[in-house]
Parts: C-alpha cells; structure tokens; sequence
C-alpha cells in the first residue's frame, strides 16, 4: 500500500488522493514490518484528504487494521465522496484482520463525508471490531454516510468508538440487513434472532467505549442484530440520540428500528450500568419494532 515502509511522505506533509481507484490492494505479513492498510498506511503526515475514490477488494495481512485506510496519526483526516466495497457484491468488500474493515482512524479530527462503505452480507465477517469504521482516538464527525452489510466478530458492526473517543453523526444510516419482524412473543424473538446473521456480538450497529461518546442526530440505524447485547448500539460511555431542526416541523428523525440482540438490550441500546455508561432520548425520535433501552436512560 502507499505509505508503507520508506515510501512515508515527510513528518507535517499532506497527502491528497482525488480521483482514484484501488483494487485488491493488499499488505503483506513481513514486508518491511508493515500489515496495516491495504491501500493506504500513513503514520507520518499530519494531513490526508481522500475524494471521489473508490476502494474495492482492499486487504489486509494478520493482524493488520484498516483494510483500504490505516491512519495512524495525531492529524487530520477528511474523506469525501469515497465508496469502500460494492452494493451487493460481497467480493468487492474490504475487510482487516484485526481492526476497521475500511477504515482505522486516531486522528485528531476525522470526517467522513457523502460516503459508502458496504461489506460482505452474510458471506463473511470484515474485522473484529469496527466492520465500517474504527477510531482509536480522536473526534470523528460523520455527514450523509451508508454503512450496509458490515459484520464483525466481536464488537461495532458499523462503527467502533475505543475509550475516551467520540462521534458526531447526521444523515447516518446503517443497515445490517440482519433484521427480522418483532413479535409480542420474546420466546419467538429469541428464535428468530438466532436465525439469522448477527452484525456483531455487542452492538450491532454501533459500539461505544468506556468514557466515549456518540451523538446520533437524524440519521437510522435498522436491521441490526448483535448475538450478544446491544442490536443497534452498545455502550460504556455516552449515547445521545436526538432529532435535527426540533424548532421547526422540518426536523429528522433519529430511527432505530428492526433491530435486535439475542441476549438482552431489546433491539436498541444497552446501557453497561457496571460502566456508568448512559443513554439520553430526545422528542421525536423514533424507536419502533422491539427496540428496547436497557438498565437506565434519560428521556
């Protein structure tokens, strides 16, 4: 990938990437002791700017992070008008073997913008944890994103936020595809939640560190399911979830729906009480079909 070994840009240089099209890019496990980010892997530059791209098929070798992007630095990050992987094209994903299926981040500032990143359906998982993107430090700010079909073994089908981390959305939207319809039966849901694919194993659309935060405005989170707790959002940190424009009839909704975990947290959040983890509602969001806030929220 670029940025690998001695091909590093200067330390305080920028890199911009317009216009371009990787595919099947990949590291190598020993390659200059170098397996993170199959297509770009910077730890040097204090600024990367990636627009109008597309990354397909963009791997990484064991134990590497950030399948197509590994950004491993203090510094700012801005993708725009990017697509990771192919609707409906498993084999387009890219995917990690540790960390971020697309993207891993601990920059000081990130933004992801007018993007999609899909993984692989139920074909296969695209990382441990962070199926579309994981943060490792920093602020990440998210605007008009599709994350769709993302799975993980462990924790955040969609989106990983580690300790002490925090996220800003609006016009989010992941869809695990992993759904199914809610019964006034919880024996029945418990079946049907087993059926199917989970996105991961705590928080099937979202995972939430210790001391993190994660302010969900207008955006939907549907048809994730989590095997363990948590179908939408798992959290040990601090969850907001409101609506944009409350002042005018022109607001958006924040939605959770179709959502479910096979062992508790309902379908939406589950609120780790042993970690002071909590979870505040505003008006007007919609949370439907199941979708259930465990342990303790502020309405």
């Amino acid at each position: 990938p670029f940025g690998s070994g001695n091909t590093q840009p200067a330390i305080n240089g920028t890199l911009t990437v317009s216009d371009c099209t990787f595919t099947d890019c990949h590291t190598s496990a020993g390659v200059n002791g170098y397996s993170h980010g199959g297509a770009i892997d910077l730890k040097r530059i204090k600024a990367l700017t990636v627009s109008g791209s597309t990354f397909t098929g963009c791997h990484t070798a064991t134990d590497g992070s950030g399948g197509a992007i590994c950004y491993d630095v203090e510094g700012t990050l801005s993708i725009s008008d990017t697509t990771f992987g192919e609707d409906g094209d498993a084999t387009k994903a890219n995917y990690a073997d540790n960390n971020g299926g697309a993207v891993w981040t601990k920059a000081t500032t990130a933004t992801i913008k007018d993007s999609n990143i899909y993984g692989r359906g139920d074909t296969g998982v695209v990382a441990k944890n962070g199926g579309a993107v994981y943060v490792a430090g920093g602020r990440l700010t998210i605007e008009t994103v599709t994350m769709a079909d993302n799975r993980v073994s462990a924790y955040g089908g969609g989106i990983y936020l580690a300790s002490k981390t925090s996220a800003t959305e609006s016009g989010l939207k992941i869809d695990g595809h992993s759904g199914s319809t809610i019964h006034n039966d919880d024996e029945q849901n418990k079946n049907d939640a087993a059926a199917v694919e989970a996105n991961a194993a705590y928080g099937g659309g979202v995972y939430v560190g210790s001391n993190a935060s994660f302010l969900f405005t207008g955006g939907e989170i549907v048809k994730c399911k989590a095997s363990e707790y948590g179908g939408a959002i798992f959290t040990d940190g601090t969850v907001t979830i409101e609506e944009t424009n409350s002042d005018t009839s022109d607001y958006m909704r924040g939605t959770i729906e179709h959502c479910m975990a096979v062992v508790d947290g309902g379908g939406m959040v589950y609120n780790n009480g042993w970690q002071f983890g909590n979870v505040t509602l505003s008006d007007h969001v919609v949370i439907s079909d199941g979708a259930v806030v465990a342990n303790s929220c502020t309405i």
